[in-house]
């Protein structure tokens, strides 16, 4: 272990439940300052930064080990550089994180993006101006720059042309710094070795249990436990925006298509009778449902159930907050939002939506429902886009589930009518009804969500629809209903709880972040290499596996062959963990932002507009140590990213431009920075 990465001079605060419960609530505060009685005027003047020094929080959500050793990594090299430099890592629960992401208390954090689909178009709205980007409160006219270019690169077919274009992309975003690119880590699947049937797709949200078994043996043998971390966010597959709400959907819900097994884009019917028929010049898709599936309530699915959940997904809206700008995009030519429609002018809060012109309303919804049409007769369901995308990766997520109309209307959703969609946008997590409850076609059913122990258990779904007649999803998958009768998938935060449980037989796979790998390999038994040319794990030997992991610099000491646990390692994967800035931090009125320390540039915290300064951006990218993060928190398995996208990506260059760990050059960049102090 790297000495300065165990020295942390960040003190680490968990107080995420005292945040929520008396912090800031909401960034509607500041919309409530803006009609209190004008403030006191203050006299400002410009300060150095380095002479001044400055406190703040650094965030990142609790149970995440390796988001939290980034923040302490990042933290321990800026507050070494500069003695009056002072930052305090602050773990915060998932769903409270969550809120303040969204509100912009966060001066900057950690935290991880698992691509949608296999595009850099994927990546760059992303972290530019999308789910990410929002965060980084960049000014519009840098958004705007950065945009055209993002437009211009999903907008070109060639490849090589494309690849101009992201390579200039790449060079503006060295240049300006808006956030601290990570690593990109090969991974590890550790299971009891009782389990079978396991398979890797690394754009998977987690786990698709109905092809899993256990060996009759085993502890509980028709009970499937997974141990990992938080709980969803929410249910629902239109607003589910997260990995952890995404596997619950995945083996409750289904779309109209699915992955082809552990293919991250090759796809298979799962609704969907057959694969669509697509017009000849890529803009026209038409699927045939199939006949004689039922949701878990017993009701009838027909091709306006698929219709109608695709078309509330897009009117419930949320612009970056919910999954729901992919599907604009690709139906809307870059619309991401039905605001934009209605009234681009005004902010797309629910609020506002209710106060639009109510024949604007109309037509956007009218639209909608053109682009997507249900012909019960027939069994199909026609969706139309102004021109040629990637509608299949998108279709195949979790947004793409169908639910029963019916059901929903029933239980108080979106009635279908073009007059009241306003009433259902953009709606909260928190009291949002089908947050909490489900009905869909797949394998198993939402049996209880238990909060205080973070606990979810699905029951096996005894009339699910796959039979001998309608054949596997894939070649050798299984079909009637799943050989497991109930999954558990319990958030376990504290990891030696988590661990000892694993140990005690009571989970079947466990999530374990990369600095606690060597214990759990201690107790391995077998194990399976990713080989490259069969794009699949292969079983080796402890001989050749360790071999392997001494070429790469990673922990040599992996059981002996004896063990209960099996171990899958070296699978690419499609996911990161970065660090976001934030150029415009919110400090509501109501209390204050606890992040900011004073809130100005006195020492003893930061001002609103800190990291607008481009020196402070430079210089948090020069302080950031990746060969510590790769070599101790990662195992060694890891590279640098050196780009936003991913490698084999059009523009992707592994000598592009990119910060390296040089405390000088930090230091340089620090002291070139000023801050407004106000008094």
């Amino acid at each position: 272990m790297n000495k300065k990465f165990t020295k942390i001079f960040g003190l680490l605060l968990v107080f995420g439940v005292l945040l929520a419960a008396c912090g800031p609530k909401a960034p509607a505060a500041t919309e409530e300052a803006t009609t209190a009685a004008p403030a006191e005027e203050k006299t400002c003047k410009e300060v150095s930064v380095w002479d001044t020094g400055f406190k703040f929080g650094l965030g990142y959500n609790l149970g995440n080990d390796t988001r939290r050793s980034v923040a302490e990594l990042l933290a321990s090299s800026v507050n070494e550089v500069n003695e009056i430099f002072e930052i305090s890592v602050t773990g915060i629960p998932w769903a409270t994180h969550l809120r303040y992401q969204r509100a912009n208390l966060y001066p900057i954090h950690t935290t991880g993006w698992q691509e949608d689909y296999h595009d850099p178009h994927n990546w760059y709205p992303t972290y530019l101006y999308g789910t990410f980007g929002s965060y980084l409160n960049m000014p519009e006219e840098k958004v705007a720059e950065f945009k055209a270019l993002v437009d211009a690169g999903v907008a070109e077919s060639d490849f090589d042309k494309r690849g101009v274009i992201y390579a200039k992309l790449d060079q503006m975003i060295y240049d300006y710094a808006p956030y601290i690119l990570g690593a990109l880590p090969s991974g590890r699947h550790y299971e009891q070795t009782s389990v079978e049937g396991y398979y890797y797709n690394p754009i998977a949200s987690g786990f698709y249990f109905y092809p899993l078994s256990k060996t009759a043996a085993a502890k509980n043998p028709t009970t499937m436990t997974e141990l990992t971390i938080g709980e969803p966010e929410t249910l629902d597959p239109a607003l589910a925006y997260e990995t952890a709400g995404g596997e619950i959907i995945d083996n409750v819900y289904e779309g109209l298509i699915q992955y082809d097994r552990e293919k991250p884009s090759t796809f298979v019917p799962a609704l969907a009778a057959e694969m669509p028929t697509i017009s000849d010049d890529g803009t026209v898709y038409t699927f045939k449902v199939r006949d004689g599936v039922t949701f878990q309530n017993g009701n009838d699915l027909t091709p306006s159930d698929v219709a109608y959940s695709l078309q509330r997904g897009l009117l419930q809206g949320f612009e970056w907050v919910s999954p729901q700008w992919m599907i604009w995009e690709a139906f809307f030519d870059g619309v991401t939002d039905p605001y934009y429609l209605v009234d681009d002018q005004v902010r797309d809060t629910p609020e506002a939506m209710l106060e639009a012109d109510p024949a604007a309303l109309a037509a956007v919804c009218e639209q909608v429902k053109a682009v997507i049409v249900a012909d019960d007769a027939a069994g199909t369901v026609t969706m139309t886009l102004p021109r040629p995308w990637p509608l299949m990766p998108i279709l195949a997520g979790a947004w793409g589930s169908v639910m029963d109309q019916d059901w929903v209307i029933e239980n108080g959703g979106w009635d279908g009518s073009c007059d009241t969609w306003q009433n259902f946008y953009a709606p909260s997590s928190e009291s949002h009804v089908f947050s909490e409850i489900m009905n869909g076609t797949g394998p198993f059913a939402l049996e209880s969500w238990d909060h205080a122990t973070q606990t979810i258990t699905l029951v096996r779904n005894e009339n699910y629809w796959r039979n001998e007649e309608t054949g596997p999803a894939w070649e050798g998958g299984p079909v009637g209903p799943a050989a497991l009768e109930r999954v558990v998938v319990s958030g376990i935060d504290e990891w030696g709880t988590r661990f000892a449980t694993f140990k005690a037989g009571d989970g079947d796979f466990i999530g374990v972040d990369k600095q606690y790998q060597t214990q759990v390999d201690a107790f391995v038994g077998e194990y399976y290499q990713w080989d490259a040319a069969a794009d699949k794990h292969l079983q080796s030997t402890l001989d050749v596996f360790q071999e392997y992991l001494v070429g790469i610099g990673s922990p040599t000491t992996v059981g002996d062959g004896t063990g209960p646990f099996r171990l899958f390692n070296g699978h690419s994967g499609l996911s990161r963990t970065d660090v976001f800035i934030n150029e415009l931090i919110a400090n509501p009125e109501d209390g204050g932002n606890v992040f900011i320390g004073s809130g100005n540039g006195d020492g003893n915290g930061i001002p609103t507009d800190f990291f607008a300064n481009e020196h402070v951006r430079k210089a948090f990218n020069y302080c950031f140590d990746w060969d510590t993060y790769i070599a101790d928190v990662l195992s060694g398995e890891a590279v640098q990213a050196v780009s936003t996208e991913l490698p084999g990506m059009p523009g992707f260059d592994p000598n592009a431009p990119h910060y390296t760990y040089d405390l000088e050059k930090c230091a340089e960049e620090f002291k070139l920075a000023t801050m407004m102090v106000c008094e």
